[in-house]
């Protein structure tokens, strides 16, 4: 079959014409780049040939990782002396594996805390019984990183990393016992700063336009990760809806533009004004929010969620707008209790986009 990237000399006296798929402009591939919404339809254009790998790289900068779905990873239970396997899958697709990892052995004796910038994160305790030991897992290679052990010897609230691994300042963020634990990739200590002395438990943190926040309901903070960890709470108005006594389990998630409050339970959204003097949260219409879908990970009771991912018009691969996807329904777990659980996660090429 000849290679349709293969140039082909011009005749003499032709008009320039393209010669081949390699030639394609830069700014003819951005504009296809644009168009795609599968990770596995992203995978083939970056392995088409070395130019179209150069133009995503050099679109990666600018390119809405929200245009692309993310991926369905769970744990496959073990039968005998079977390893345990995570399997990923494309919401689209459900009935097709797209990728299979085998996770570190060490895990067994490990507890599933959550998914974060595509790695699982697992805790454990510390042979001293004074601390706790964490194991960051990426879900797409199964290799793992270890931090230090964190000087705290009890249950965790909540944890998440800030950014990718290998971003230059990438944290994991752990708030257990009244405490912030922030961790910087590849240091060897731990820093510390206690939580207002109002907060119970920091339920979410979410990077939005250059800051981190941290939500409790209904206390909104900013998270300073240098010179030294600190919260400072931001000034919020809360809308009347937003004190609705049926109002559980608000999820913070990033709209490109907008940081959104997701009262699923009460069907109702509300958008971050921060032009005002205070902040303010402003309800939202369902028109606003008709191209844009929302994806959940597995509940536990007594877990702290995990902000949803968003994926922006996903009428694009027959996806429903302001609609809702929860992982167990396309990828029930067959895992055990202290295993992985059924979460999304966005396609590993995605992971540094908005960095």
């Amino acid at each position: 079959m000849e290679n349709t990237c293969k140039r082909i000399s011009n005749t003499p006296n032709s008009m320039p014409v393209l010669q081949g798929w390699a030639d394609l402009p830069d700014d003819l591939l951005q504009c296809v780049l644009a168009l795609l919404s599968s990770p596995s339809d992203l995978a083939a254009f970056i392995a088409t040939c070395p130019n179209w790998h150069a133009a995503f790289r050099s679109a990666k900068s600018t390119l809405r990782t929200t245009l692309f779905r993310p991926l369905a990873i769970r744990s496959c239970a073990s039968s005998g002396d079977d390893p345990v396997v995570w399997e990923l899958f494309d919401p689209a697709k459900p009935t097709i594996c797209i990728h299979r990892v085998t996770p570190p052995d060490f895990l067994a004796g490990m507890d599933y805390e959550c998914c974060s910038y595509g790695h699982a994160i697992f805790s454990g305790n510390a042979p001293s019984l004074k601390d706790t030991t964490f194991a960051i897992v990426d879900v797409f290679t199964g290799t793992s990183v270890s931090p230090p052990p964190c000087p705290f010897f009890t249950f965790v609230n909540s944890c998440a990393l800030t950014a990718p691994l290998d971003y230059h300042n990438s944290h994991f963020l752990v708030e257990a016992k009244h405490s912030l634990f922030a961790w910087r990739v590849g240091s060897d200590h731990w820093s510390q700063c206690s939580c207002p002395p109002n907060s119970k438990a920091l339920e979410q943190f979410v990077p939005f336009k250059g800051q981190l926040y941290a939500l409790e309901y209904q206390q909104l903070y900013t998270v300073k990760l240098e010179p030294q960890l600190s919260l400072e709470e931001v000034q919020v108005v809360w809308s009347v809806e937003m004190s609705e006594p049926d109002l559980c389990e608000p999820s913070l998630v990033v709209c490109d533009d907008m940081l959104i409050l997701l009262a699923a339970s009460i069907g109702e959204a509300f958008r971050l004004d921060l032009s005002s003097q205070p902040a303010m949260w402003v309800k939202m219409e369902e028109e606003e929010l008709k191209e844009w879908a929302f994806f959940f990970d597995e509940k536990r009771e007594a877990f702290r969620p995990r902000p949803p991912l968003s994926c922006k018009n996903p009428q694009r691969w027959g996806g429903i707008g302001y609609d809702s996807y929860c992982v167990s329904s396309l990828a029930p777990n067959q895992g055990n209790r202290r295993g992985l659980l059924p979460n999304w996660v966005k396609p590993r090429m995605l992971l540094s986009c908005d960095h």
